[in-house]
């Protein structure tokens, strides 16, 4: 009657599944199809159509579950969970992942010449270089901060509190703002290291247009010294 007890089927027989199905077994014995799904050597969870090696799909609304859990139960200093990249003669090339102990998230390229790209569509729009130069819609950054933009500001610094600081600290050497036009540096505003008096001076020839003595306050203006 297809009854082992009332409201309850039979076992199914063994082997008795689908084809490309990956089997699981219903009992000690006996296998039936599981949630995997294997064509042409794609795998699919939950889908007989895999659009990649592995496929995972899945419904849920809540943002509980992301289709793919990384658990590493280790807490120790090192123990991190996440995913290794190899290249195509199978050394390893890049790291993602979270360390347990200090809470820090990783993204490390330790390919011969690694660079890292965040990109919406096609475009760039964080990218960092071999040298640790980074661009801001900026796949050639040739500084250590590249901004490229297409409108009138590039740069905001703003403060929801108190003051909004933008600190220019030279170890040996100006620590200056520089002015160019069409990629012509023409003036720097500069903390002038010889003698830290504030000066803007003209680049190309120009020389000091105005100081501004530390200590006194005192200005002179078309001179790059001050005679009192």
């Amino acid at each position: 009657n297809g009854l082992d007890a009332p409201g309850q089927l039979d076992a199914p027989a063994v082997n008795n599944g689908t084809a490309n199905y990956i089997g699981k077994f219903f009992n000690n014995v006996d296998l039936i199809n599981s949630s995997l799904y294997d064509v042409g050597g794609l795998v699919g969870l939950n889908t007989t159509t895999p659009l990649d090696i592995f496929h995972s799909r899945f419904t849920n609304a809540g943002g509980t579950q992301t289709g793919i859990a990384v658990q590493n139960l280790s807490s120790a200093a090192g123990a991190y969970s996440g995913m290794l990249f190899y290249d195509h003669t199978g050394a390893l090339r890049q790291f993602q992942g979270y360390n347990n102990s200090t809470g820090e998230y990783r993204i490390n390229n330790i390919a011969p010449s690694p660079s890292i790209n965040f990109m919406t569509g096609s475009t760039s729009r964080f990218f960092i270089n071999s040298a640790g130069n980074i661009g801001i819609n900026q796949a050639s950054p040739s500084y250590r901060l590249d901004v490229q933009h297409g409108g009138a500001t590039g740069l905001r610094v703003q403060s929801t509190s108190t003051f909004s600081v933008i600190d220019i600290d030279a170890a040996n050497g100006d620590a200056a703002l520089r002015f160019a036009a069409n990629g012509v540096n023409q003036w720097n505003i500069r903390n002038r290291p010889a003698d830290n008096y504030l000066e803007i001076f003209e680049l190309g020839g120009g020389g000091s247009r105005m100081v501004i003595q530390d200590g006194t306050g005192n200005v002179n203006i078309g001179q790059a010294s001050l005679s009192n």
